[in-house]
């Protein structure tokens, strides 16, 4: 499936948490991104990662990166002197300060998997987010070769192992600017609760949706529609009589349907 993205909310574009130029030499422009989120994949036989910017290649990738299809974060420089011809080249030559991969994933199911008036316990405690999709990084909600990543801060205890769930409904849940909105629903179980003191934490993790956007893109080509959005919901306080309530994450992806 090829599916074009336009837009990951307002400011996505620039995609850098730290994003500078400076003048080095004849007024070489350097960008530095930090935490990029990435999968590996192979481009011309080489080992490369997908990002939110484009597709990004250094000689060292193929020793950091133990297999294709591994999701991670990504701090690297990309310099206007060693990309003249990106467009040829297919990829960023980019100069790596560090890679980290990302070893939790998080379940992905259809909407009659949940209940959104019930508390889930099947996997443990359900616990609150304080938000959904985090403001913390530029990178908080970004769709790479399949997997939509979500940056989400919640309180827990040091060492806490969650369970992440995202559950889709395709349905069309709404309208926006013309066009067909979807839902998806976040929801996180205690599978071990750590050690004290508790903590705010801020975690990205990947969800593979290719099955829920596979859907949606061929619901949306059949209407003849160019575009769609999805949005996040997710539980943001729970009571100590286990009433709860749900929020929307303000910040929105928009989908391209693609033309073939």
């Amino acid at each position: 499936m090829k599916m074009k993205l336009l837009k990951l909310f307002s400011v996505m574009a620039m995609l850098a948490v730290v994003l500078f130029t400076s003048c080095v030499g004849d007024n070489e422009t350097v960008e530095l991104y930090t935490d990029l989120p990435f999968v590996s994949d192979t481009y011309n036989g080489k080992v490369v990662v997908m990002t939110p910017v484009g597709r990004f290649y250094s000689n060292v990738l193929q020793a950091e990166i133990p297999y294709s299809n591994t999701r991670g974060l990504i701090t690297c420089q990309i310099a206007a002197a060693d990309n003249k011809d990106v467009e040829a080249q297919g990829y960023y030559n980019v100069s790596v300060f560090d890679i980290s991969v990302i070893n939790d994933e998080g379940y992905v199911g259809y909407f009659s998997q949940t209940d959104t008036s019930q508390l889930s316990t099947s996997f443990g405690e359900e616990i609150a987010l304080k938000q959904g999709v985090s403001s913390y990084e530029f990178d908080r909600l970004s769709y790479i070769n399949n997997y939509l990543f979500i940056t989400t801060s919640f309180t827990g205890m040091t060492n806490q192992k969650n369970y992440w769930q995202l559950y889709y409904n395709t349905e069309a849940s709404g309208k926006k600017e013309g066009k067909n909105v979807y839902s998806v629903f976040l929801r996180v179980n205690i599978l071990d609760k750590g050690t004290t003191p508790n903590s705010d934490f801020n975690v990205i993790i990947p969800y593979d949706i290719s099955n829920f956007a596979q859907i949606i893109e061929d619901q949306e080509k059949t209407a003849k529609n160019e575009s769609y959005y999805l949005k996040v919901h997710y539980i943001n306080q729970i009571n100590d009589d286990g009433t709860f309530s749900w929020a929307t994450a303000p910040y929105e992806i928009e989908f391209g349907v693609s033309e073939k």
